[in-house]
């Protein structure tokens, strides 16, 4: 059951996704999430997502607010974690090729992560399809 609850946060997710940006004012900032989105292993550093979005800091830190109701450097955070639980279901994935492909060099800062944003730790997760993934126990 988990996978299945998965699957339609993840389908809620991309439809409200879809819904924010028909209603978005400023398409700078679906540009520049789509451009962090293709390389999120990158060093993503707020002065080049702002050039990438060809706004100021500051404005950038505003409209990111205003749009998403989070700050570039969530934002960013949270594109990372979805990725990272997406590939998680790729049991031949180590969870430290996972953080290397979100951005983390240090697999203990993205398991620290990834546990705040999502609520499991990555070897937990339910979409880990992996011999070594424990589901939780209840009780």
């Amino acid at each position: 059951m988990p996978a299945a609850a998965d699957l339609w946060v993840e389908l809620i997710q991309r439809y409200v996704t879809s819904f924010v940006r028909l209603s978005a004012t400023d398409s700078r900032l679906w540009r520049l999430w789509e451009t962090v989105s293709a390389d999120l292993g990158r060093r993503w550093t707020s002065p080049e997502m702002a050039r990438v979005a060809y706004v100021s800091e500051k404005h950038l830190e505003r409209l990111s607010k205003r749009e998403l109701g989070r700050t570039p450097r969530q934002q960013l955070i949270w594109l990372r974690m979805r990725r990272a639980a997406e590939l998680l279901g790729d049991e031949r994935l180590t969870i430290e090729n996972v953080a290397a492909q979100v951005g983390y060099e240090n697999p203990f800062v993205f398991s620290s992560t990834f546990k705040r944003f999502m609520g499991w730790p990555p070897s937990k997760y339910p979409g880990r399809r992996s011999s070594h993934a424990v589901a939780p126990t209840v009780g």
